[in-house]
């Protein structure tokens, strides 16, 4: 991306960008321990290419509609669990300003509730698409394992006209960048973008459809010992270069194993709503998911 092309109020973030991240950056480069990672769930594993996400590479989170944003970001953040798992260091979150007025800002205690250190975030704020891309792939540059490297870039994409600014050269460029360099770019992008296979072509290596789904009743999640309080997505890989798209699971996130599993569908929600005595007194009630 051309530098001239920014406003310079992004200009100035630019040159902080760089100073903050340049302790990260290491002249020797080392290869990957590991080239993917499981997402805890052999099932799971099983849909992508080498039974697992790969790393140093680009993948993409579309929200299914306007209202799974959330749940997008959490699939998101739950991603960014595993990966930071097998390759340990610091995340660069580059998110809209006006992400905070909309949609709420990172939360230090739902971060930690992925196992994800809040004090290794490093936060910087856009205006538009663009400068996002831009300042990701300056993160993406920032290469090398070591104490302060980065391990994920994670950007969101900014408003709903975007399609001009992410296209393929541009996701290219961020694939290129995270192969070289080994650290992880995963994009959120615009609901406005989704249609039915989540956007037009690009250079990611998957893109993930992700819904909310409902969280199982309470009285049957203890019976199977499930946490009726686990988040829950309808994810969908509707991209993969060398995995099996087209697969819907619905999953839930672990905060004790810090890993994704596979849920049963909901077959008879009706029974939600039957009144009787659950476990320990409790009558059985529905709990519909958070966003993340």
């Amino acid at each position: 991306m051309q530098h001239d092309l920014l406003p310079s109020a992004v200009s100035a973030r630019a040159r902080r960008l760089r100073a903050l991240i340049r302790p990260m950056e290491h002249s020797a480069e080392r290869p990957l321990e590991h080239r993917t990672v499981s997402l805890g769930s052999a099932e799971f594993d099983a849909i992508l290419p080498d039974n697992g996400l790969e790393l140093g590479a680009l993948h993409e989170c579309v929200p299914a509609g306007y209202s799974d944003f959330a749940a997008a970001l959490g699939f998101s953040l739950g991603l960014a669990a595993r990966i930071v798992h097998a390759r340990p260091g610091n995340v660069l979150w580059v998110f809209p300003d006006h992400c905070g007025f909309e949609q709420g800002r990172l939360h230090a205690p739902g971060l930690m509730a992925f196992g994800l250190d809040p004090n290794r975030f490093v936060e910087v704020g856009v205006r538009k698409t663009r400068a996002m891309l831009w300042v990701m792939e300056e993160g993406l540059a920032a290469n090398g394992p070591g104490e302060g490297a980065l391990a994920a870039v994670i950007g969101v994409e900014a408003g709903t006209r975007t399609g001009r600014d992410y296209d393929f050269t541009a996701s290219r460029r961020l694939a290129m960048r995270a192969e070289k360099s080994g650290v992880t770019a995963l994009l959120i992008r615009a609901s406005a973008q989704t249609g039915i296979e989540g956007g037009a072509a690009t250079a990611a290596a998957t893109r993930w459809r992700v819904a909310t789904e409902p969280h199982a009743p309470e009285p049957s999640a203890w019976r199977r010992h499930e946490n009726p309080d686990a988040p829950r997505w309808a994810v969908s890989l509707v991209k993969s270069k060398r995995g099996m798209p087209g697969h819907r699971q619905v999953v839930e996130w672990d905060h004790e194993t810090l890993s994704f599993h596979m849920a049963a569908a909901l077959a008879d929600r009706t029974s939600l709503h039957r009144s009787g005595e659950g476990i320990g007194g409790q009558a059985s009630r529905p709990e519909w998911a958070a966003a993340s």
